[in-house]
């Protein structure tokens, strides 16, 4: 978790030295198979975790596990259904 709020933070602060990578087409996505975030810590450390990672535009999908990657996206094994832009960039 706290390497995905490095790596945001990071992207974030060199895009501003790329006028051509729009801030909004970064995004950072942490998947986990859990409903709270860092379970081994409890539930109020895993929910304050995932508020401030929210903050700071990481994305969280809970419940879910990366099942594939076939080099352009990532397939999900879920039991929520995922708009096809989200996993794999592209527009339906």
């Amino acid at each position: 978790m706290e390497t995905a709020g490095a790596i945001n933070d990071l992207v974030g602060e060199a895009a501003r030295y790329y006028p051509e990578l729009s801030q909004e087409l970064v995004r950072v996505i942490i998947v986990h198979p859990g409903e709270v975030l860092l379970p081994e810590l409890g539930e109020e450390l895993g929910r304050y975790a995932e508020r401030k990672l929210r903050e700071r535009k990481v994305e969280v999908l809970k419940g879910a596990r990366v099942a594939g990657y076939d080099g352009l996206s990532s397939r999900l094994l879920t039991a929520r259904a995922f708009p096809r832009r989200l996993l794999s960039g592209r527009k339906v």
